[in-house]
């Protein structure tokens, strides 16, 4: 399989669509804007008709005391991938009104993951998304959730 699989709905059949590497150049995020000081980062988020997804390796420095990937750094990659997902469907910056994780399985340094995001529907400003974050092995390791609301003017996109 050359892309991971986005999947919308249980059951749903995949779509395997090349996918398009999502540009955002006025993007301040610190998970994957182009100007993050961390050496495994930025992120680099692929849209497909599906939603976005990241592949990413857990490096060193993003481990707790516990010897896992830490919370806050889950929960940032999952609210990123949302946001990505609205960006790519809708092409507006949003801002995180509601955000629920669930961790599944324990995510280890070294470990090859990816992040996936899609947005679920959208309620006229609000917009309803899903991520998870998946082993290799197709394992889902974290689930989330979150409502989004439109951006600020001055933090959209200009228009190409």
């Amino acid at each position: 399989m050359p892309y991971p699989v986005i999947y919308r709905k249980r059951g749903a059949r995949p779509m395997f669509t090349p996918p398009k590497l999502l540009k955002w150049d006025a993007n301040v995020c610190y998970i994957c804007a182009k100007t993050s000081g961390l050496s495994e980062l930025p992120l680099y988020f692929w849209g497909t008709p599906q939603g976005v997804y990241a592949c990413w390796i857990v490096p060193d420095w993003a481990i707790n005391h516990q010897g896992t990937l830490h919370q806050a750094l889950v929960a940032s990659l999952v609210d990123d991938a949302m946001g990505h997902a609205i960006y790519h469907l809708a092409h507006i910056a949003t801002m995180t009104a509601e955000l629920t994780v669930q961790p599944c399985r324990p995510i280890a340094y070294g470990m090859p993951v990816t992040v996936q995001g899609w947005v679920d529907r959208r309620r006229s400003r609000l917009f309803l998304a899903q991520a998870h974050i998946v082993a290799a092995n197709g394992e889902i390791l974290v689930k989330a959730s979150g409502k989004f609301v439109p951006a600020p003017a001055s933090r959209q996109p200009s228009a190409d």
